[in-house]
């Protein structure tokens, strides 16, 4: 199983990687801005997205970046998010957010294509390739967009057989659940909503922001 997950929307500060993004072994993924042209010239680190080093241990993260701003996706009609902000309707099918989750999203699928035309690799395997092939942008601070731009088409082709994570010890399971409890942060595209949910499972739980597909700036 190859485990891809979100940076966080909490940058840009340094150590604003989210849990579960800080382990070692998974793929962990910034969100850098298209700014909806083909090419990386004018590319940008979302001003949201999760910086490295880890806070825990100063781990180098985020692995790599990839499209999580203003990114088009499927419209879920009469859903909360839907209904608050009908401006970003793309037509009748689409919606538009951003977020690190976004990007996360397309490293998911470019592992699925890696797969797809490479089923025999490890997760360590794909996560190689999807780190080794990942292209140079305008931004080359690797607390922010770690080995470069994903270039799935690269990582797909790519006849690598090197495997990432190598000399990583894993974790016996016997530490604190407390300490690995991450945050609730999400983002959405025109404002933030406050998580009232989880106050009221929960009374003792600290008052947190909880947004839907998009961010804070």
């Amino acid at each position: 199983l190859v485990v891809v997950v979100s940076a966080g929307n909490n940058g840009p500060g340094a150590g604003t990687i989210n849990k579960p993004a800080d382990d070692p072994f998974v793929l962990t993924v910034g969100a850098v801005r298209d700014n909806t042209t083909p090419g990386r010239g004018d590319d940008t680190v979302a001003s949201f997205s999760g910086t490295g080093p880890t806070a825990a241990n100063g781990l180098a993260k985020p692995d790599i970046a990839a499209p999580g701003g203003s990114v088009v996706s499927s419209r879920v009609p009469g859903s909360y998010v839907d209904s608050a902000f009908p401006s970003a309707r793309v037509g009748t099918a689409y919606f538009k957010g951003s977020g690190t989750s976004f990007a996360a999203a397309v490293a998911s699928a470019s592992a699925a294509l890696v797969l797809d035309r490479t089923p025999a690799l490890t997760p360590d395997q794909v996560k190689a390739r999807l780190v080794d092939t990942a292209a140079a942008g305008p931004v080359t601070d690797r607390s922010k967009v770690g080995a470069g731009w994903l270039d799935a088409y690269a990582a797909t082709m790519s006849d690598s057989t090197r495997a990432a994570n190598q000399g990583l010890v894993p974790s016996t399971g016997a530490g604190s659940l407390q300490l690995s409890r991450g945050s609730l942060a999400d983002n959405i595209q025109t404002g933030t909503v406050v998580n009232a949910l989880q106050q009221e499972l929960n009374p003792g739980y600290p008052s947190e922001q909880r947004a839907v597909g998009g961010e804070k700036d």
